[in-house]
């Protein structure tokens, strides 16, 4: 629990460190214009790395010209404005220096580098397993599986413990996706792009991997502490029974004594 607790902690500290401070200018940066060849990979990789950058630049410049807390705050429909109008021209100067249609280049917004989500998740699941290692060990302990009435109590607290574990697991396994992705992204707001992250549209099946991922964890607790049990009876057994020490007094054979009459 403490190493999943410092790894959260550790990516909202770096997400919260991520990127400079926003763009005053809806302006893209100088760059030599390149025709791309789209079906080469390297090429729709920048095309997408691009297409990103001309967002952040659109987001980050609504956010410094009409953002809440810009002192030039006039509603979210002028602050939506302001950015879907930079967006659109920093996406249009993309398409104008690679030679493609604009409406391509908005479309690769929507490609996702899955190595990156799939560490993401493959990260934290390895991290839950850990953690549901440990409760399932006090649950074990807790709650043993001897037959009969008992056993069905220690299945039901098996399952209602993970319910629980898996819940709390979801929201803050999305607390620390949306983390990377501000790191990846660079920059602490990621306003809408935020639903582009995947675990945030897979809640329920993440919820009922988590629980089916406790119960492995359970089984294999309980199979890994039986074990231990077994062998530590095991060799208890094969040792020679220990002998008690006697004193010459208790040896000795009880003395009689007749009172006399």
């Amino acid at each position: 629990m403490r190493a999943l607790t410092a790894v959260i902690l550790a990516s909202v500290y770096l997400a919260g460190c991520a990127g400079p401070g926003p763009v005053a200018r809806c302006a893209w940066p100088a760059e030599v214009p390149s025709a791309l060849d789209l079906r080469v990979r390297a090429a729709r990789r920048h095309l997408r790395d691009d297409a990103l950058r001309a967002e952040d630049i659109g987001i980050r410049y609504a956010d410094a010209r009409n953002a809440p807390h810009s002192g030039h705050f006039e509603g979210f429909a002028s602050y939506d404005r302001t950015t879907d109008s930079c967006i659109t021209a920093m996406l249009n100067v993309v398409a104008r220096t690679h030679e493609v249609a604009a409406d391509t280049v908005r479309a690769s917004l929507r490609h996702r580098p899955v190595a990156g989500d799939a560490l993401a998740m493959l990260s934290f699941a390895a991290l839950f397993a850990l953690v549901a290692y440990g409760v399932t060990g006090r649950v074990n302990r807790n709650f043993p599986l001897d037959g009969g009435r008992d056993s069905v109590v220690a299945v039901a607290a098996i399952i209602l413990t993970s319910i629980l574990v898996s819940g709390a697991a979801v929201m803050v396994g999305e607390w620390y996706a949306i983390s990377l992705e501000v790191i990846r992204v660079g920059n602490g707001h990621l306003s809408y792009r935020t639903q582009r992250v995947p675990w945030t549209h897979h809640r329920t099946k993440l919820l009922v991997a988590g629980m089916a991922l406790f119960w492995v964890m359970a089984a294999l607790r309980r199979r890994i502490d039986a074990g231990r049990e077994s062998d530590h009876a095991t060799r208890w057994a094969g040792r020679p029974a220990r002998k008690v020490a006697t004193s010459p007094t208790s040896l000795a054979p009880p003395s009689t004594r007749v009172d006399r009459q």
